[in-house]
């Protein structure tokens, strides 16, 4: 086969173009993410996703402080069965390991009896002081902070709702006003008009009269 411009005798390395490849791959994976999160700039139309929304963003400032003491504690808890177990445990054998290993200790997914078997003391204390913390503490806290921002979301949107409901029986009863104001005086016209017309013709021949009396 013709290889032009390539030459057969030559090695050409692909490791850049592997590289390329890969880094495309990455951010195609990460803008998958981008993409669909579209999805909930239309959901916000829906109520509930968009009382869901509103309290997310209600919590937004607590959230992020809540993040920074969560990561805290991960970390702190990942670096103490690093140094404890690193030596002894597969599943603790670097800083990254360990972090997995306790996503998954959060998630319900592991075993403590490696742990317990090469060091029970070390493993029943962090074992339980992580425990304490994330189950005791950081979800009681999440939860916390999720259900008053619920609450002020709620109150707001009740109070929004009477504001509204204020306004529109405001706007009716003026409208009703004004409607009754609008058929009494078509009413008036209606009725008296021949009236007036009368008074009017009365009132000129009177003053002709007292025209024709001045005159003479």
């Amino acid at each position: 086969a013709d290889l032009a411009p390539f030459d057969a005798s030559t090695h050409y390395s692909l490791q850049t173009v592997t590289d390329a490849k890969l880094i495309e791959a990455n951010l195609m994976a990460i803008n998958a993410i981008f993409v669909y999160f579209k999805v909930f700039k239309y959901l916000n139309r829906v109520p509930f996703m968009n009382t869901l929304f509103a309290t997310l963003g209600k919590a937004s400032k607590q959230l992020f402080y809540f993040n920074i003491i969560f990561f805290i504690v991960m970390f702190a808890s990942c670096s103490s069965f690093y140094i404890g177990f690193s030596t002894d445990v597969y599943d603790y054998r670097s800083l990254g390991a360990s972090m997995i290993s306790l996503i998954r200790f959060i998630l319900g997914d592991t075993d403590i009896r490696e742990l317990v078997y090469h060091n029970a003391y070390l493993a029943s204390f962090l074992s339980f002081s992580f425990v304490l913390l994330v189950f005791a503490i950081l979800v009681n806290m999440f939860l916390a902070i999720v259900n008053d921002a619920y609450s002020q979301v709620r109150k707001e949107k009740r109070k929004l709702d009477a504001r509204l409901d204020a306004d529109a029986e405001a706007i009716e009863r003026r409208k009703a006003a004004f409607q009754a104001k609008k058929a009494r005086r078509n009413a008036r016209k209606e009725s008296g008009g021949p009236a007036v017309s009368e008074s009017l013709a009365g009132s000129s021949a009177e003053l002709a009269s007292a025209g024709r009396k001045h005159g003479t």
